[in-house]
């Protein structure tokens, strides 16, 4: 805002932007159809900060206070218009904080979450909200379990990477069959810290662990 204030703290000023984003998302997917046509293309929003304006902890620009915190129904509402804006394309919520409100992810529409299982994974209402989007079908789980930038034990066995997600189903009781038609294998959140090497070798281990799913070995 024109007083440094975060734009935050002004619903007229939220409203303004959340409908900017929305038109300029959808004239970017037009623009992309228009340039690669007949290409899939899927929309990953992005909501690190999401939490902690629904806790009400995000700092005020001063840093000397916190802006109070948004109802999850009016943040919810405004992503709700961004999947609506995108159309038929695929749409993903990613959130790797240990608090991603999961549950109202889902019910803004996304047809995917992306989340770091090493984080969320033991939390009941993630579990639960994990649970309702395997077994009402039609929703994917993006599982982060592979580190993004290169652990101390990069040579560990698939398996060791395989364990927040196979904790997670078996917490939630599921049926491990299915699990190739409801969970992708990611690293736990972007690439962009990793090197070049990592980065190719953690998605060439993605590849890998979405192949065991599909035939999960019986020590596993």
């Amino acid at each position: 805002m024109t007083s440094g204030h975060r734009s935050l703290t002004d619903a007229g000023a939220v409203s303004d932007l959340a409908e900017s984003l929305a038109e300029g998302l959808a004239a970017h997917l037009a623009e992309v159809s228009r340039r690669l046509p007949g290409a899939g293309v899927v929309v990953q929003v992005d909501e690190p900060g999401l939490p902690a304006v629904l806790a009400g902890s995000l700092p005020t620009a001063s840093g000397f206070g916190t802006v109070p915190a948004i109802p999850g129904a009016q943040a919810g509402e405004l992503l709700t218009t961004l999947v609506d804006r995108s159309g038929d394309h695929p749409t993903v919520a990613h959130c790797c904080h240990v608090a991603a409100p999961l549950r109202l992810l889902r019910a803004c529409g996304f047809d995917a979450l992306a989340v770091d299982l090493t984080v969320v994974g033991e939390r009941a209402s993630a579990l639960d909200a994990i649970g309702e989007l395997v077994e009402g079908g039609g929703g994917i789980l993006l599982a982060g379990v592979v580190p993004t930038t290169m652990p101390a034990e990069a040579d560990a066995p698939l398996r060791r990477w395989a364990a927040p997600l196979l904790d997670t189903w078996n917490r939630l009781g599921l049926r491990r069959e299915d699990l190739t038609g409801s969970v992708v294998p990611t690293p736990t959140c972007g690439l962009a810290g990793a090197d070049r090497a990592w980065a190719v070798r953690a998605m060439r281990q993605c590849g890998q662990l979405a192949q065991a799913l599909r035939d999960l070995p019986e020590d596993w």
